[in-house]
């Protein structure tokens, strides 16, 4: 009974992904499963429409289509949960053939999309481990919990239906999400890439964060850099890209 009932199942399924190439169980009817069948994959396609909405941009609808029927099909996801499916989707690119036709940007605006829903779901665990570390009166910088800082080949956030870069072009993001839970970004310069994945490690004094970068950076006076690096903390302090830590007063 068990074995009829796997076989079942995997005939079934089969036919849910490819349904123009496999065949149903039998005693099942196309015409009841037909209303099934367009209800999954319409709630697959529509987690990742809402992900991708420039990615979906980009291509010709067909084409589009066509790269969700296939992810439907192919694709064997590791998560049953219904916000992971754009992750999915983006593994499958990066595992899959299907990059091969599209344009040569496309993975990394689709990356570029999926980190914009990752950092807006990112919870705040983080952030209450750090409210709770004062450093005995001391302030310290740290990044906000919820960001990426990240590095592209193509300016990926600027590609749109108006703007389709020539070439490629080193481009830093930073996304993150403000106190008012709204997700932003912020082109930033390599050196501010630097420092902030050096403060992604740990929570750092200002002194500490000018001595590292004065080892990255030894073409620069110490106290030029300092009075640079502090502009720059200020800007991303300002921003909520970086955050303060601590300033109470330790216990007698």
């Amino acid at each position: 009974m068990a074995d009829s009932l796997r076989d079942f199942q995997r005939t079934f399924g089969r036919y849910l992904r490819d349904p123009e190439n496999e065949s149903l169980p039998e005693g099942i009817h196309s015409t009841r499963v037909k209303i099934y069948e367009n209800l999954l994959f319409n709630n697959v396609q529509g987690f990742i429409n809402t992900c991708f909405p420039v990615s979906r941009k980009m291509l010709e609808e067909t084409v589009w289509v066509s790269l969700m029927r296939d992810f439907f099909r192919e694709w064997r996801a590791t998560s049953p949960y219904f916000h992971d499916i754009p992750h999915e989707f983006l593994l499958y690119l990066q595992n899959s053939n299907a990059l091969e036709h599209l344009p040569p940007w496309f993975l990394e605006l689709a990356h570029y999309e999926w980190v914009e829903l990752a950092v807006d779901i990112a919870d705040d665990e983080a952030q209450d481990s750090l409210n709770g570390d004062t450093n005995e009166g001391h302030i310290l910088i740290a990044c906000n919990p919820a960001l990426q800082n990240m590095t592209y080949q193509w300016p990926v956030h600027k590609i749109s239906p108006e703007y389709i870069p020539a070439a490629a072009e080193n481009t830093f993001l930073v996304v993150y999400r403000n106190s008012a839970q709204k997700v932003e970004f912020s082109e930033i310069n390599p050196a501010t890439s630097i420092m902030i994945t050096y403060l992604e490690q740990s929570m750092k004094s200002r002194e500490d964060i000018v001595d590292y970068m004065h080892q990255v950076m030894p073409g620069y006076e110490k106290q030029q850099l300092q009075e640079f690096i502090d502009q720059i903390i200020n800007q991303l302090l300002a921003q909520e890209i970086l955050i303060e830590v601590g300033g109470g007063h330790a216990a007698d």
